[in-house]
């Protein structure tokens, strides 16, 4: 397990790169949303669990955000057991083309795969194996 002070060494030894985080990025689409959407156990749901599993998607869609200060990070999550939208914070950085997010709440660490372009942030979630998310999330530079 990684102790908070463990963690703030490993972020000074990242190099920050070149990619311009900083700022306040909105969920637009979600590439996992679609997915689930067209898979047969939620086709084979009744119509009210589809609205509830709707609803749930279009709620993150219009309340999910990052926003980026410069080595810290405040962002939106559906808690799902109350399917509602929790506030979270934590600590980023960037090593090349991966973000690494210390939730501060829970103590974890979370690895995206990203890109940007035409302010337009894709994230793409890896794994803890190492394998990445053939979903990614796109985001939209306020």
């Amino acid at each position: 397990m990684i102790y908070l002070s463990h963690f703030l060494i490993l972020l000074n030894l990242f190099h920050l790169g070149d990619i311009p985080l900083e700022g306040k990025w909105n969920l637009f689409r979600a590439d996992n949303f679609t997915s689930i959407m067209t898979s047969p156990l939620y086709l084979s749901g009744t119509e009210e669990q589809q609205k509830q599993v709707s609803d749930m998607f279009e709620m993150a869609l219009q309340n999910s955000y990052y926003d980026f200060y410069k080595d810290s990070v405040i962002w939106t999550d559906v808690k799902k057991s109350t399917k509602e939208m929790v506030r979270k914070r934590g600590k980023w950085n960037l090593k090349s083309d991966t973000l690494i997010i210390y939730d501060l709440d829970k103590i974890i660490l979370y690895e995206y795969l990203i890109s940007i372009e035409n302010d337009v942030l894709e994230m793409k979630f890896i794994f803890p194996t190492g394998e990445i998310s053939p979903n990614a999330m796109f985001y939209k530079k306020e």
